[in-house]
Formats: C-alpha cells, structure tokens, sequence
C-alpha cells in the first residue's frame, strides 16, 4: 500500500530517491533482516514504471534491452547497485551533518553522466538552447535517469533538512519529514509507530 504524507502519493518515502535507497530493506517485526527488491533487471524497470519513472513506451523499450542483452542487463545492476549504496551513505552522511565521501560524489556524478542525454548548446531562434546532436538510442543507464533527477533536487534543495531514518528498531527507512514542527520519527506511523510502542508496553508489562 502506498502511504499519503503530503507529497506525492506514488513514493512511500515523500521522493523516489529514498524509495530507491530503501528498496534494500523490508520492515520486520523481529531483528532487521536486509532484503532486495530490484533483484534483477526486469524487477528494476517495474519497480520503476510503478513508480511512473517513465512511461509505457519507455518501459517495453527498456525491458526488450533487458531481455536480449544479457551484458547490458548486467552492467545496468551493477551500475544500479553501486549507485544505490552511494546514494545511502551521501543521505546518512547529510543527516548527521557531515560532508560525503569524494568517492560517493563521484559515483553519482559518473552515473548522471552516463544517463544524461547527450546534448550540446545550440542558437535557436529564442537564443541559446540546448539540443541533442541526434536522436539517441534508448539505453537502459536511462531508466536511472529519473533517480538521479529526484536526488540532485533532493540534495541541492532546503528539503535535506527533512530527511531522517525511521526511528523503528526493525526499520531503518529513510523519509522526508513534512510535518510542520518537523518531529515526524517513523516512516509510517501506521506500521512503524504502532508496531514500536507496541514493544514499548510489552516491556512496561513485562517489567511491571
């Protein structure tokens, strides 16, 4: 179920970047247990067409990639992957206050790089414009386009501020807080916070 926090409704978390870096885990009831939900290519590309990453066309164009370049479908993940681990310790680093790793920084700025159209500026009749040299085929570094859009906006914007880990002991999810006194402490009261202070009164119960 997709929660509604006063942003977009699609993103549990308030952006796609931090779904993306949360897609490594799951909410448990027990000891946090680290699981993957883009598990392959094709996991990846719904994950993000559910989450209306690009549309329908995009979407067949990237999965017929998938299906019949199995070294293109490789790469994707291992690209997919390394992005995603860096963008985890550039947002833990920016919550508590510290500057990121070079190497992070350098891994972002590659992928955008590799995802980026290529494009130059041209003198078009309102001044000047930036264009692409020619159509360009479609590559599946482009699905990751709009997670590296989410992130620069997250990660240039006033909005860092509100990123925070859910307070959960089993949780660990990023999330952007949008509460006005910005006290928001769990992904998800709904799960999160109901499942916490039900293990805060069964220690009062059992300790009494």
């Amino acid at each position: 179920m997709i929660e509604r926090w006063g942003g977009d409704s699609r993103f549990e978390s308030g952006a796609l970047v931090l779904d993306f870096v949360n897609s490594t885990t799951d909410r448990h009831r027990t000891a946090r247990l680290w699981e993957d939900s883009l598990t392959d290519a094709f996991a990846t590309l719904t994950w993000l067409r559910r989450r209306e990453a690009f549309d329908e066309t995009a979407f067949r164009a990237l999965m017929r990639i998938a299906a019949s370049d199995a070294p293109a479908a490789d790469a994707f993940m291992e690209d997919m992957r390394r992005l995603r681990a860096a963008l985890a310790r550039i947002f833990a680093a920016a919550i508590a206050g510290d500057a990121p790793e070079p190497a992070d920084l350098a891994c972002l700025d590659a992928t955008s790089a590799a995802a980026r159209d290529q494009a130059r500026l041209v003198w078009g009749p309102a001044g000047l414009v930036r264009a692409s040299v020619a159509p360009e085929p479609v590559a599946l570094a482009h699905a990751l386009r709009p997670v590296i859009a989410s992130a620069e906006a997250l990660l240039t914007a006033e909005r860092l501020t509100r990123v925070r880990v859910c307070a959960s002991s089993t949780c660990g999810w990023l999330f952007l807080d949008t509460s006005k006194n910005r006290s928001r402490r769990w992904c998800c009261m709904e799960v999160c916070g109901n499942r916490e202070k039900g293990r805060r009164r069964l220690r009062r119960e059992r300790a009494a």
